[in-house]
C-alpha cells in the first residue's frame, strides 16, 4: 500500500483498516507493507499486521526524473524494494493497493493482484500539463496504464471502473468489490437537523 491504513486517514486508508480486520476475523494472516507517512500522518492501529519502511528524501532533480522516467515508481527504490522481495517470499498472494504500490508488481514471484480505487481517465484534469494537478494526473495515469498492463488479477471497487475496464480490453481478470468501512469505528449519523453532514461515495 502506497500510505499508511488509518481510521483518521483518507478513504482508502480508511477502508484498510476493514480490509485487514475482515480478513483477521477470516482466519487469513496478512502483512501490510507501507512507507511511513510523516509526523503528522494519522498512525494506524496498534493491532493491524502494519510495518512501515522509511523511505529517503529525494531532491527536487530527482521528483523530477523519476516523474517522467518512473511515474509512481518510488517504491520500487531501497530500502522498500528489498523489504518488499523479502516478504512476497513468505506470502500465498501478493495484494497491490493503488497504482503506485502495483510499480512493484514485477519484483515479487507470487500471484499478485492490484486493486484500483478509481481511473484518471474519467478527470478531464488529465489533459491540462501546464498546471500542477494535470502533470500529477498524467503521472497517475502513466502508473495506471503500467499497472494495467502487468497484472493478470484486477480488483475495483465499483462496477463503473470495471466496466471501462473491461471496454478497454485489458488482459486482466476484474473482480467488483465494493469498499467496506466498519461504523463502529465512527460517530453516530448525524441526525436531520445537524448543520454537519458527510459523505463517501464512489465513482
Amino acid at each position: 500500500m502506497d500510505r499508511p491504513p488509518a481510521l483518521e486517514g483518507g478513504a482508502a486508508a480508511r477502508c484498510a483498516v476493514a480490509l485487514l480486520d475482515g480478513l483477521s476475523a477470516l482466519g487469513v494472516e496478512c502483512r501490510l507493507l507501507c512507507p511511513q507517512g510523516s509526523p503528522e500522518a494519522p498512525t494506524p492501529p496498534g493491532r493491524l499486521p502494519v510495518e512501515m519502511v522509511r523511505m529517503p528524501e529525494r531532491t527536487l532533480a530527482r521528483s523530477r526524473r523519476d516523474r517522467l522516467l518512473r511515474p509512481l515508481g518510488r517504491l520500487r527504490s531501497a530500502p522498500f524494494a528489498e523489504r518488499l522481495r523479502t516478504l512476497a517470499r513468505e506470502a500465498d498472494v501478493v495484494h497491490f493497493v493503488e497504482a503506485e504500490a502495483a510499480a512493484g508488481i514485477e519484483l515479487v514471484d507470487r500471484p499478485a493482484l492490484v486493486q484500483l480505487h478509481c481511473l484518471t481517465r474519467r478527470d478531464p484534469r488529465v489533459w491540462n500539463p501546464l498546471r500542477a494537478s494535470g502533470r500529477q494526473s498524467i503521472e497517475l495515469l502513466r502508473g495506471e496504464l503500467r499497472a494495467r498492463r502487468r497484472t493478470r488479477w484486477l480488483l475495483v471497487n465499483s462496477p463503473h471502473v470495471a466496466a471501462a475496464l473491461r471496454a478497454a480490453k485489458v488482459n486482466a481478470d476484474v473482480t467488483v468489490a465494493p469498499l467496506a468501512l466498519e461504523p463502529s469505528h465512527y460517530l453516530p449519523r448525524a441526525t436531520l437537523d445537524s448543520e454537519l453532514a458527510g459523505l463517501i461515495g464512489w465513482a
